[in-house]
């Protein structure tokens, strides 16, 4: 009788231990978002004009080696070649290329309050309609372009 007892509550552990793992891997690991609306990195910006903000956006982003700006009232897209390091994550086997596109809101909180905000995603086979392949940019990944915002937002201090 003992053994089967034991083989009982192993039994047990053993479920309680395969539910677990599989509740965790249908919800995944995830962490809190830093900031809200789904948004990679975000500041804020007092009393300065869409005009300075424009201004000081564009700058920011060509002298990180960006191309693009805005394309409707308050969006911006920006897009560079990607790293060497971007290259060998993202499995350019084929010579295609690999950028990282940023797409930034500027929208007004108040009278005298803006938040500038942006999402990035790394781009394979950037422009080719057939193979283009994206990949949103995780909180993890967020300091380059939380620099970026925090670099912009101090030039208009």
């Amino acid at each position: 009788m003992p053994v089967r007892h034991c083989w009982n509550r192993l039994l047990i552990c053993f479920a309680a231990l395969m539910l677990s793992l599989s509740l965790l891997l249908l919800t995944g690991c995830q962490s809190s978002k830093g900031t809200s609306n789904d948004t990679l990195a975000s500041v804020t910006v007092p009393n300065r004009t869409l005009a300075e903000i424009n201004t000081a956006t564009l700058g920011v982003f060509r002298r990180n080696s960006f191309h693009g700006g805005l394309v409707s009232p308050g969006k911006y897209r920006f897009e560079r070649a990607g790293s060497r390091m971007n290259q060998i994550a993202y499995n350019d086997l084929f010579g295609g290329g690999v950028a990282v596109r940023v797409f930034v809101n500027v929208t007004p909180l108040d009278d005298t309050t803006t938040t500038i905000s942006c999402n990035a995603e790394i781009v394979q086979d950037p422009g080719d309609p057939i193979i283009e392949d994206t990949f949103k940019v995780r909180q993890f990944q967020k300091k380059p372009y939380e620099d970026l915002l925090k670099e912009i937002q101090s030039r208009l201090k």
